[in-house]
Parts: structure tokens; sequence; C-alpha cells
């Protein structure tokens, strides 16, 4: 299955895309911050994040308007099945993802009562997605974003003093961090999908 890289539905699923790790990422910030805590000066933090988030909020929804105005694809019914299957494996991903977090917390938490893992497991987990749906939409910088994730989650088990729940907190603000760069790097491959379908038309 490729997908159309020129067309107008994929340029509007980069954004979408854009809009779903955005949200994802503010998930991971309230981790860190619960983590850390907002007393002493800590609050800037929160402050901090707020603004960065409406920033990347304001150029997600200009780069939806830009694409809304691009006129309607005309793909072929080919192209429109794969979309749709496409859209069938992401669906589905994110299901196995939704189900393995939460019956994994449930496990760690209730089960084995070892609730500083359930930071580390989602971090993993989420890496696993980025990987498994990577290649529905060819956004190859999904794999740069999985293993970074992974890899700041082994740093934390391995290397920053195990503390609950310090080790949180740098998984946390990383992967938001990381979610963040993501967001820039779709809007800017749509950008340039844009451009190309401006300059085709």
């Amino acid at each position: 299955m490729k997908l159309e890289k020129r067309s107008r539905s994929y340029a509007l699923g980069l954004g979408y895309g854009a809009g779903i790790f955005l949200v994802i990422s503010g998930l991971w910030a309230a981790v860190g911050i619960a983590a850390i805590g907002l007393g002493g000066a800590n609050w800037l933090y929160l402050i901090g994040i707020f603004f960065v988030i409406l920033g990347l909020v304001f150029a997600i929804y200009n780069y939806l308007q830009r694409v809304r105005r691009l006129p309607e694809d005309t793909l072929s019914e080919e192209i429109q099945a794969d979309y749709q299957r496409a859209n069938m494996r992401l669906g589905i991903a994110t299901a196995i993802e939704a189900i393995s977090v939460a019956v994994g917390a449930v496990i760690l938490a209730a089960a084995l009562d070892r609730p500083e893992w359930i930071g580390p497991y989602v971090a993993v987990v989420v890496g696993l997605h980025l990987i498994a749906v990577a290649p529905i939409y060819g956004t190859q910088n999904d794999y740069w974003l999985a293993g970074g994730i992974v890899l700041v989650t082994l740093i934390a088990i391995f290397v920053y003093p195990k503390v609950y729940p310090g080790w949180n907190a740098l998984i946390g603000f990383t992967t938001m961090i990381l979610l963040w760069l993501s967001v820039l790097g779709r809007i800017g491959l749509g950008s340039r999908v844009v451009r190309v379908i401006q300059s085709d038309s």
C-alpha cells in the first residue's frame, strides 16, 4: 500500500496527526508535572509548557486552514481504498495501544503493586505503537521519535536514580519535547506537500 503523498488528503492526515501528538504531549507534560509537583518555582514550568502548547495549537490551526483552501482531491478509487485501509489499520493499532496501556497499568498498580513502573511501561508501549504506525502514512520521522522515547525510558531505568517519581519526570518531560518536535516535523512536511500541490495547480 502506497499513499499519494501529493494530495490534500495526505496533507490533512499530517495535520490531524500533529494535533493528536500535541494532545499526547500534554498528557506526558502532566506526568512530568505530577512527578515534580508545583512547589517552589516549579509552577513556571507549567506556564512555559502552556504557552508552547498554545503556540503549537495556533501553528496546527493555521496549517490546516492552508490545507483546506487547496482544491479537492481527484484520486483514483484504488488510492481512496488505500486511504480507507490506512485509517482502519491506524484505528486498530491505536485500539491495541489503548488496551495494552490500560491492562498493563492495572496489572502493575493492583496486581503487582508496582505503580512506579507505569510511566516506563506506557512509554515503551507508545514507542512500539509509533513503530507500528509509521509505515501506514510513510512518516519516517516516527521511527526516530519511537527510538528516542524508548532510549530515554531505558536511560531513566538503568542510569537515572531509581527514585519514584523521579524517573517519571525525566520520561514525561523528554517525551513531551520529542512529541513537540514531531508536531513541528509533521507541519514542516505538510507545508512542503502544500507548496507542491499549489505549484502543480
